[in-house]
């Protein structure tokens, strides 16, 4: 009787580990400037904060223009992609950040204070052209 109840234990001891490492889609991938240039231009995107719970639509036209609305105001700015896969936004201040893909969702990543990448945003639609007429 003891054996099995040692290999129970040891069963359920092991079957927990699973669920801390890591899986290989939990991984973020970063998206190079072209991807990131192909999911933005032209389009108009829902993005969703992850800290305030808020979220915006923008408009990236292609000559660089950003068109946004966040809480029936609308905003504008410019916008870029670096040749390093960064997308710099310009409403009130320059911002570039990361963009990257865990499993099938594409987040907006920022360094946190011990320089490892956190996610900020997610992106929730990708629609061509600018239906809302931002």
């Amino acid at each position: 009787m003891k054996p099995l109840i040692l290999l129970t234990l040891a069963a359920v001891a092991l079957s927990g580990c699973n669920a801390v490492i890591p899986t290989q889609s939990d991984q973020p991938r970063m998206l190079s400037a072209q991807e990131v240039e192909a999911l933005f231009k032209e389009h108009t995107v829902r993005s969703y904060n992850l800290n305030t719970k808020v979220s915006t639509w923008s408009y990236y036209r292609a000559d660089g223009q950003l068109f946004q609305e966040r809480f029936w105001e609308k905003r504008q700015g410019r916008w870029t992609v670096e040749p390093d896969g960064a997308i710099c936004l310009n409403v009130n201040s320059r911002s570039c950040r990361y963009i990257g893909k865990v499993g099938e969702r594409i987040y907006k990543f920022r360094p946190d204070d011990d320089g490892k990448l956190e996610r900020i945003i997610r992106y929730k639609d990708f629609m061509p052209g600018n239906p809302f007429e931002l």
